[in-house]
């Protein structure tokens, strides 16, 4: 069905959810854009809605409930209604980024000759032969699957079996332009300052992650404990909405336990992540599981921010190579503790020669254009066309 010589193909971003943010979510919007920008025309389908400002770009979103379900009545009707979807807007690719949707593009996408990638975004751990890994497999149908880290891709490789030369590395990159603490304004800045109650003479440590027991928020609340017993001049926000009420409890209670209300907030989603990173002295990822890729590391060291994580998954390939990270073993409270002191003792006026570090690093080895352009690479070699070097055009 799919056209595979013309300059103009429609592109499709298939996902759960559009308003369940994280990396899948801003993953299908920027490549959207540079659809855009290349003369594609990009189709989100997904729960949720899209932006004003989104459609009015060009960004077409059709609303389809790709989540995952236990009925197979329910699988059929939802393969039926993508490839209505796809035969009505005369789709040429389908980039599924997501398991459940990776499965429904496979069953579509196959029957109507359309061309399909996916992309291995998270952990998706699993038993060899169970439930899970087999439905873990349908990342792997596609002609092209994209790995967001080397660590990943050596888990697909060691784990699935499937042949190298349908695997691509790609990781995830930042936007400079977004992500720039000298384009932020004061006003910008005092208005979450006045909404985050910030103290104006006190470092700010920024915790952006989901709340999550993997993601350690528990054993930094721990190490901040410690830090207050030789350093109490300090503020702790955690921004990231709980993926367990449970959890989310659980940190409330220890934080009031520990006797850090006064120094440690959750403030959940946060819209303006650039302007909490300019603001921030310093990013925090106390993970006590591997991160895939870990996106948040490389915006804030975009952002001039330096970050102290946890030694393991994606942050091994995003900050061991930073000049301005410290990496600590996971799960360790008292090497938190001290990687967090030594941050706080930093002269304030060392300060931006290290923000300029930072950008730097990550502008080299984890800029989102090399990203976008690699991810055109692979529609162009399924599809024929040059929509990577039509953007590369653009952004010269």
């Amino acid at each position: 069905m799919a056209n595979k010589h013309f300059k103009n193909p429609i592109i499709v971003q298939l996902l759960p959810s559009l308003q369940e943010g994280g990396g899948i979510a801003r993953g299908a919007l920027e490549i959207s854009y540079a659809l855009l920008e290349s003369g594609a025309q990009p189709i989100i389908i997904s729960r949720g809605f899209l932006s004003k400002a989104d459609r009015e770009r060009g960004i077409i979103h059709i609303s389809f409930n790709a989540q995952k379900t236990f009925s197979l009545l329910r699988l059929l009707w939802q393969v039926r209604g993508l490839k209505k979807i796809l035969i009505d807007n005369g789709v040429d690719l389908v980039h599924a980024r997501s398991r459940h949707p990776a499965w429904l593009a496979f069953l579509a996408c196959r029957k109507l000759q359309i061309p399909w990638v996916t992309t291995w975004h998270g952990r998706h751990e699993a038993k060899y032969l169970s439930p899970r890994y087999f439905y873990n497999k349908g990342l792997l149908k596609g002609e092209k699957v994209i790995a967001v880290s080397q660590a990943i891709a050596q888990r697909i490789l060691s784990e699935y079996k499937i042949p190298s030369e349908r695997l691509e590395v790609i990781t995830r990159g930042a936007d400079s332009g977004y992500f720039n603490a000298g384009a932020i304004s004061f006003a910008h800045r005092g208005k979450l300052a006045k909404a985050w109650h910030l103290k104006q003479n006190d470092a700010l440590i920024l915790v952006p992650s989901r709340l999550s027991r993997w993601k350690g928020q528990d054993v930094l609340l721990r190490a901040l404990a410690e830090l207050n017993k030789v350093n109490a001049k300090w503020q702790c926000i955690f921004v990231g909405e709980p993926t367990s009420l449970h959890y989310e409890r659980e940190l409330l209670e220890m934080i009031v336990s520990l006797g850090l209300e006064a120094q440690v907030s959750l403030k959940g989603f946060c819209p303006e992540m650039a302007v909490a990173y300019a603001m921030a002295d310093f990013v925090v990822l106390p993970n006590i599981a591997p991160e895939p890729f870990g996106r948040t590391a490389i915006e804030a060291q975009m952002s001039g921010c330096p970050v102290v994580a946890s030694a393991c998954g994606g942050y091994l390939e995003t900050l061991g190579g930073s000049p301005t990270a410290t990496l600590v073993p996971p799960g360790d409270v008292e090497a938190l503790a001290k990687a967090i002191l030594a941050e706080l003792e930093i002269p304030f006026s060392l300060r931006e020669k290290r923000a300029k570090k930072s950008r730097d690093y990550c502008k080299h080895f984890f800029s989102l254009s090399v990203n976008l352009q690699s991810t055109l690479s692979i529609y162009d070699g399924l599809l024929g066309t040059s929509l990577k070097d039509a953007f590369a055009q653009t952004i010269r």
